[in-house]
């Protein structure tokens, strides 16, 4: 790749899931009917859970409190820097 030009990227920010303590909040307002949609392709995960957008509507709009947007996931961000 490099003798066609193209030269390594360096990441510069890692999102992780999971965090006790987050301290990054996305927006997921306008992508949350897909999210929800790729969701219930997971048949075997999650079954017929009728529960399902009612309790992700909730946990997002509580991941999103104090935010300026309705719905958030939470990551806990971590900044790299390369040498």
């Amino acid at each position: 790749m490099l003798q066609e030009g193209l030269e390594p990227h360096n990441v510069k920010k890692v999102l992780l899931w999971g965090a006790e303590e987050p301290n990054y909040h996305s927006d997921i307002t306008s992508t949350f009917d897909i999210k929800l949609n790729a969701l219930r392709c997971h048949q075997s995960q999650i079954g017929d859970y009728t529960g399902l957008e009612k309790w992700l509507r909730e946990w997002a709009r509580e991941l999103a409190q104090g935010e300026k947007f309705e719905l958030a996931e939470a990551f806990y961000q971590i900044e790299v820097s390369w040498g």
